[in-house]
């Protein structure tokens, strides 16, 4: 299917690695990149040990490709921050280009996850733009406090009886930090289980 996108947006050449060739001694002589301190909140700490991966097989894919610019999407932004990092730590030299956020009619993210929620959850994933947008509407109107907005984040979630919220979190732009005080712009974040779907998404408050 991916492939099949491709060639309808015009690429000319798809990169399929095998293991081998991102892995060759599977691993064992090529320690983990450290993906830095952004890593250790968040998404760090609910999947231990997925930044460090994401970390490596970017990192290794870049040293094989070379490549001037890569894309990464912003609904996973706390990822596409570390990617910025490690570019820049390891003088990687690739132009990172973040794409804004796909969403549907409703304003649920586009993701691959959203084929696990059935009718009824589908009908509920919206709570997550919901509980953003309010938030952001907020910040608009001239609030600063973390707590403040972290709580309209959190109250908007709980209005819907299927949201089990992981997180909900007013953070820096840069270091993905817990904020008391917004000063210029930050960035809300939030992980939510509903039914077997775990979504995340984000809106950034500037």
């Amino acid at each position: 299917v991916d492939i099949d996108n491709f060639d309808e947006h015009g690429a000319d050449i798809v990169f399929i690695p095998s293991v081998e060739e991102i892995y060759p001694t599977h691993g064992k002589d090529a320690p983990p990149i450290d993906p830095g301190p952004v890593a250790k909140s968040l998404e760090g700490i609910h999947r231990p040990g997925h930044f460090a991966g994401v970390a490596t097989v970017v990192t290794r894919l870049f040293s094989i490709i070379s490549p001037d610019k890569a894309t990464f999407g912003e609904k996973d932004a706390q990822q596409l921050r570390i990617i910025q990092h490690i570019n820049k730590s390891l003088k990687l030299g690739v132009e990172i280009i973040p794409i804004p956020t796909v969403r549907e009619f409703d304003g649920l993210a586009v993701s691959s996850r959203n084929a696990y929620l059935s009718p009824v959850e589908r009908e509920a994933a919206p709570v997550l733009f919901r509980a953003l947008t309010a938030t952001k509407l907020m910040w608009h109107s001239g609030e600063r406090s973390g707590d403040v907005l972290r709580f309209k984040l959190k109250s908007v979630l709980c209005g819907e009886r299927l949201a089990r919220t992981e997180y909900a979190a007013i953070v820096d732009v840069d270091t993905f930090q817990e904020l008391d005080n917004v000063v210029g712009s930050a960035r809300a974040v939030l992980a939510v289980n509903i039914g077997r779907a775990r979504l995340i998404d984000n809106l950034l408050l500037g």
